[in-house]
């Protein structure tokens, strides 16, 4: 790396030093995306949404025995990241959310929102030994472009390598399990703003809202029929 000329992100285990509770050095792995420049690193991202149960145990204080078992079965679980890493690179500011972080519009929304203009996503579909899984995991990035009229760029490993434009366009690609390399250019649009970044997830809520009033009108209206049906017996 040092001898190259162009900045590499790469997808790395972040490895530090802290201390527990009772004051002990421990270890702590994190998921992580990390910028290098000539051999030198820039930055660095740790994965904020980790896969429940196998990046991490989503019971940890509700079931501390299982976790303490877990741990002392040597099962390799992450900690989660606390800062939303916006990347610079050729005078382009971008954010790489890792892996299956891009089927999340709230990530995508809060990166774009700190300064982002494009997400480089680093993924690992190797796993599902599946062409349709790896084709809806790369179309759930397509919905990341066009909710933000943002540019998104897909590395994978086995899934389906793409560029996607601000409108949701897929530019190129490399076909799912095979190898190759994709060089293509990504128009960058830095203007302007969408609905989903002004206002957010506002859309489930806002349908949900008349069927919530619609059930509870529907149980009101039981409740009186029963009432007047139980006068009326008397």
């Amino acid at each position: 790396l040092e001898r190259q000329t162009v900045p590499f992100l790469i997808g790395n285990d972040d490895v530090q030093l802290a201390r527990n509770a009772v004051g002990e050095e421990v270890r702590v792995d994190y998921n992580a995306a990390i910028l290098f420049d000539r051999g030198r690193i820039v930055d660095t991202y740790r994965k904020l949404h980790l896969v429940p149960f196998t990046e991490h145990f989503p019971f940890e204080k509700t079931l501390p025995g299982v976790a303490a078992w877990l741990r002392a079965a040597d099962t390799h679980f992450w900690q989660k990241g606390d800062r939303w890493t916006v990347f610079e690179a050729g005078g382009v500011k971008f954010a790489a959310p890792i892996c299956f972080e891009d089927t999340f519009g709230y990530l995508a929304r809060g990166f774009f929102n700190r300064g982002a203009e494009a997400l480089v996503n680093i993924t690992n579909d190797a796993w599902s030994f599946s062409v349709p899984g790896a084709m809806q995991h790369m179309t759930m990035a397509v919905f990341r472009a066009a909710e933000a009229r943002r540019a998104v760029v897909r590395a994978t490993n086995a899934g389906i390598t793409c560029l996607i434009d601000a409108n949701g366009r897929v530019l190129g690609e490399l076909p799912a399990f095979t190898k190759g390399v994709l060089v293509g250019e990504v128009p960058l649009y830095t203007e302007g703003t969408t609905l989903y970044r002004r206002w957010g997830d506002w859309l489930p809520p806002v349908c949900a809202l008349p069927a919530v009033l619609a059930f509870a009108a529907a149980a009101l209206h039981r409740l009186r029929h029963r009432r007047v049906d139980g006068r009326g017996s008397r």
